[in-house]
Order: C-alpha cells, then structure tokens, then sequence
C-alpha cells in the first residue's frame, strides 16, 4: 500500500489511474490496511487527484472511490474532513444539464461522492458541522434528477440528509431547512423505491424532531396527510416505522380526523415510536374523538 500511495506521488495520469485502481481494490480489506495507506500519505495524493487540472474523470472517479473507502473508519472521519475534503467531493454532486447522455464515470462519480459525504457525517459532529447550506443544497440537487442511472446516487444523498439530521445540532438542522429540504423530501414520498422513500421519510422525521420552524413548514406542506399516506400503503415494518416517527414527531390534536380518515390509528399505537400518540392527541376512553 505505501508502494502504491508513493506512485501517486508521479505525474503521469496512466501510472496514478493504475495506483487508484489498486487501493479502490485494496481499502475495503481492513482497517489495517487503510491505518496503513493513512501512514503512507494516501490523503494528500487523492485531494491532489481529485483537483488537479491534469486528471481525467475516470481518475476523479477513483479517488472519490478511495476516499469512500477510507470514510468508513470513525478515526479518520475527523482527519478528511479537517483537510477540507466536503466542499471539493460535494462539487461532484453537480451535473452539466446539457449533458444527455452521461458517461459511466460521471453517473458512478455522484454516486460515490453521496455515499462518501453521508459516511463523513456519521458520527461525527464536526464533520457535520462542515456542511455549509450551499454544499447540502448540492447534495438536495441530486434528488431532483430523473434519470434511472442516478437511482443509487439519489439514495446515497438523502441517506446523507437523513445522517446530517440525526440529533439536536441546531446549527445543522437550520442549513438543511435553509436549503429547502422539506420541499425535496416529500415529493419522494410517493416514490416506488422502498429504500429511497424509507430515507426521505426519516430524514424528515429527524428534521422536524425538536426543530419548531420546520414542523410550521412541514405542516404548511401536508407533511402528517403524505407520511398517513405512507404509512398505511407500506408493508415494510422500517419504512412504517420511519413514516410513523415522523407523525409522532409533527401530529396536533386537530390532525385526528386526517389521521382517522387514513385508517393509521392502529398501525401508530403499534409501532414503539408512537405508541403514546394517544397522548398527542388527547385521545382517551372517555374523549375518543381527542376533542380539546
């Protein structure tokens, strides 16, 4: 491995393609073997590959490969983000529109760099910390783009607005609401992709969750009547989960009717998530119709 982040050291794009190559096939062994690479000086070379005027995309793509993988290891989390990697890996996020037809390298590149932003932030406070709203806006771009090749990437992006969203850093909440989340995560709600609408469904209940002004967004988008929607049209037991969180999460005594109207009352009281939602809705024996 060391033999190999040296050879990244040499100009010549064929010979760097080569030693990308090799440590894209390497990283994903052990943590030992990218302890190693880390050792050896493998961060720099790829910040340098992933940025110098003299790559190719299939060289970018690589790096982004490597840095993925190195992503993995909460020990270095701290050390990719400190050398200020987010904003360069982010700007892969982007796709030229007059682009029609993308090459494997660039539809492979968005999604890598999705995946290696949403590893970056797990865990890791600082790192999530680091994600200014223009780059979470990049990453919010990737949900709105439509083609098939994109349907990974577009997981991979809002897994990463799922992560960013977990716990109470209201200084990260306030750039993922600034870029317009709730507006791009409801949409994919209604979308057929199981996995792809079980991350929106969180990323918005870990939005809103101790978060006022985006509950007063999330409501003024229908957000309880979409995730009721969800909710009772799922069979999968973490997509009802996530659905029913963010019903919890969000739910007033005046959204009992709607809730009453899906027919979800029972599927809430038997998740653990929302089991008290009773409670929320001043719903009880003797005020069945949660009336104030």
């Amino acid at each position: 491995v060391r033999r190999v982040s040296k050879e990244e050291e040499a100009k010549i794009v064929e010979k760097r393609r080569r030693a990308a190559q090799a440590l894209t096939n390497l990283l994903p062994e052990s943590i030992r073997v990218r302890n190693v690479a880390c050792k050896a000086g493998i961060l720099p070379a790829i910040m340098d590959m992933m940025t110098m005027d003299w790559s190719d995309a299939h060289c970018r793509r690589l790096s982004l490969a490597c840095l993925s993988n190195l992503s993995v290891d909460q020990h270095i989390k701290d050390t990719i983000g400190r050398a200020g990697s987010i904003p360069y890996v982010a700007e892969f996020l982007i796709l030229d529109p007059s682009v029609k037809k993308l090459s494997v390298d660039a539809v492979t590149s968005v999604a890598h760099a999705g995946a290696c932003l949403w590893s970056l932030a797990v865990g890791e406070v600082g790192n999530k910390l680091r994600f200014s709203t223009e780059i979470i806006e990049k990453v919010l771009r990737v949900l709105q783009y439509d083609s098939t090749d994109l349907r990974y990437a577009r997981k991979m992006s809002c897994g990463c607005i799922a992560e960013l969203c977990i716990g109470n850093e209201a200084k990260v909440k306030q750039a993922v609401f600034n870029a317009g989340a709730i507006q791009r995560l409801i949409p994919l709600l209604r979308n057929p992709d199981v996995e792809l609408h079980r991350l929106a469904a969180s990323a918005l209940c870990n939005l809103i969750s101790n978060n006022e002004p985006a509950k007063k967004e999330a409501r003024k988008q229908d957000l309880v009547m979409f995730l009721c929607g969800l909710l009772k049209a799922t069979k999968h037991k973490d997509v009802q989960y996530a659905a029913a969180g963010g019903i919890y999460n969000l739910v007033k005594p005046k959204d009992l009717e709607t809730i009453e109207a899906f027919g979800v009352m029972p599927l809430l009281l038997s998740v653990p998530v929302s089991q008290n939602i009773g409670a929320k809705l001043r719903v009880t024996a003797d005020n069945p119709l949660g009336m104030a």
